[in-house]
């Protein structure tokens, strides 16, 4: 089991009036931490920044430097998922890196995602706030 808590839930009210739960923001930013770390690719590098840019880059790395509250260390046991996040958000380098000179043509990107080092800036920045966190 890689999951040490229960996925941490809210539920919002579609237009047509019926509800849905989806995952908390906080829940959603600790997911795609954590994608980093077990398949490192670019996407997931662009949502986290998004993310982190959107919530604000402290608040952010106040969540993600806690990941190990809720991602278990598959190599034992202290803050191993969190240290690797860390490092990975350092120097961001994605197993798919072909795809970083190419956001110009990514999916439905903001503009603002399109350059590959703006996103590592973000994530460079979330980084050092994580070492900074208070955990």
């Amino acid at each position: 089991m890689i999951r040490t808590r229960p996925l941490e839930t809210t539920q919002v009210t579609l237009p047509s009036g019926r509800g849905l739960i989806v995952p908390t923001a906080e829940e959603t930013l600790r997911i795609k931490g954590f994608l980093i770390v077990r398949r490192n690719q670019t996407r997931d590098h662009l949502d986290v920044a998004a993310l982190a840019d959107r919530y604000g880059i402290h608040e952010a790395a106040g969540v993600l430097a806690r990941i190990d509250d809720y991602y278990a260390d598959q190599h034992g046991g202290g803050r191993g998922v969190a240290a690797q996040l860390t490092r990975q958000l350092a120097d961001p380098r994605p197993k798919d890196s072909s795809v970083t000179r190419q956001l110009d043509t990514y999916r439905n990107l903001a503009p603002r995602w399109t350059d590959w080092s703006k996103v590592r800036w973000v994530c460079g920045q979330l980084a050092a706030e994580m070492l900074e966190a208070d955990v």
